[in-house]
């Protein structure tokens, strides 16, 4: 049962967040490609590398999994802050470190993160509501 409970979760985590990710993208793309110019894929002319979106998505949620099953109260406010803590260190963090060694503007980077961040937190709501749903948590 643990397996399979992992592997829903995992699944409803990632799935959510390659969707929320997308859209995320789409509504602000247009407002920070151009502050990137050429370094930023055009997904109209260029594609996306889908590989990659769906393998960095994948290891956001299954750390979202594995930090999620070690919470000692799962509940709505414990999942907010598990996945903005979590989208915040890996979105912004990163984006942030990317800026300082890069050329990017720092505070397209900055916005740029925040925006990712909305992904992993659907995620980590979606997988919530899995768990609520397969009654293994109570909150």
């Amino acid at each position: 049962m643990k397996t399979k409970i992992i592997a829903v979760s995992f699944i409803a985590a990632w799935l959510s967040a390659v969707v929320s990710g997308s859209l995320v993208a789409a509504a602000f793309g247009p407002f920070l490609a151009p502050r990137f110019g050429e370094l930023i894929r055009d997904p109209q002319a260029d594609g996306l590398l889908f590989p990659a979106l769906l393998a960095g998505y994948g290891v956001i949620a299954a750390a979202l999994v594995s930090l999620y099953q070690s919470m000692p109260l799962q509940d709505w406010a414990g999942v907010l802050r598990l996945a903005g803590t979590l989208g915040i260190a890996v979105f912004v963090g990163d984006h942030l470190v990317t800026a300082g060694w890069s050329h990017l503007e720092l505070w397209a980077m900055l916005l740029s993160g925040g925006a990712d961040v909305l992904a992993v937190v659907v995620a980590g709501l979606v997988m919530h509501l899995v768990w609520r749903r397969m009654d293994l948590v109570t909150a």
